[in-house]
């Protein structure tokens, strides 16, 4: 299976976006970690129903199983861009950080994921230079805003 970095940038962007509006003096560790694996899986089913659910008006073709599994598939890769800020949450939480620092280092994680996945993009594409830097400043403008929605809330 090809990597769908737009997936990937999706999902970064979403948790990323989730965990920056999180108010770490309310929530638990427990109660964040299962917020954000629900919001996980509610991405994950609402994209591929999102993407089965257009090809099926496209092409008129029939609800099926396998249309609805290749949907999913290519839908897949929101896992690993949403998955990482989530990791740095469970990183945080496993050498007993505070969950404030744990969703600032999340968030931080999901601005810095934007701009490896543009450098990755923009390498792939053949790109060096000033055109590469000109991609990865897309990242972090995209980064940058996710961190903007932390600071507007808090």
């Amino acid at each position: 299976m090809e990597v769908d970095f737009r997936a990937a940038v999706e999902g970064t962007i979403l948790i990323g976006a989730l965990l920056a509006t999180e108010s770490a003096g309310q929530e638990t560790y427990p109660e964040t970690v299962a917020a954000v694996a629900l919001a996980l899986v509610l991405y994950v089913i609402a994209h591929t129903y999102a993407a089965f659910a257009g090809d099926r008006l496209r092409t008129e073709e029939p609800l099926s199983l396998a249309g609805l599994r290749r949907a999913a598939a290519s839908e897949a890769w929101l896992l690993p861009g949403a998955g990482i800020p989530l990791v740095a949450v469970l990183i945080c939480w496993a050498i007993g950080a505070s969950l404030s620092a744990a969703v600032i280092a999340a968030v931080w994680t999901s601005a810095g994921m934007l701009v490896v996945l543009e450098l990755v993009a923009g390498i792939r594409a053949g790109e060096s230079g000033r055109d590469l830097a000109r991609e990865v400043c897309v990242g972090a403008l995209l980064g940058a805003l996710v961190m903007v929605v932390r600071i507007v809330l808090h």
